[in-house]
């Protein structure tokens, strides 16, 4: 199951509270969110309970809802195999706007307005690859 940002715009820093390879409860706080657009500390919560196998970067630059900060193996896999259909879906569906960017930034003026989202979505594609690498 993987562990996703809350819908806040803005930069995060993650202080993790929780290793790789430690167990967690549904609902226990795995990191404090310090949300510098907002000047807010958000908890970050294990959508389930498991084991830890996953996290990322404590510093987060423009980052969006959704995204994956960390993953946890629950006890009988079924999320899991759940989670790889649904993220295999989400990388198609950002792969094809890519491609649709690319195709509308030939314009310099569409390029600059464009750039932000594609290097978001690049990141995100990045990390979805990640996630989906064999471990």
């Amino acid at each position: 199951m993987h562990v996703t940002l809350p819908p806040l715009a803005g930069s995060y820093g993650l202080d993790w509270l929780v290793k790789v390879g430690d167990r967690v409860e549904r609902g226990q706080v795995l990191a404090w969110l310090a949300v510098t657009d907002h000047c807010a500390l958000v908890p970050l919560e294990a959508p389930v309970g498991g084991v830890l196998t996953r996290r990322w970067s404590e510093l987060i630059a423009s980052a969006s809802a959704g995204m994956v900060v960390a993953a946890i193996d629950d006890d009988d896999g079924v999320c899991r195999a759940a989670e790889r259909r649904a993220l295999e879906h989400e990388r198609r569906v950002v792969v094809e706007r890519l491609e649709t960017i690319d195709r509308k930034a030939q314009h310099a003026t569409a390029a600059a307005l464009l750039g932000p989202e594609r290097h978001r979505l690049t990141a995100w594609l990045a990390a979805c690859d990640q996630l989906l690498a064999p471990e």
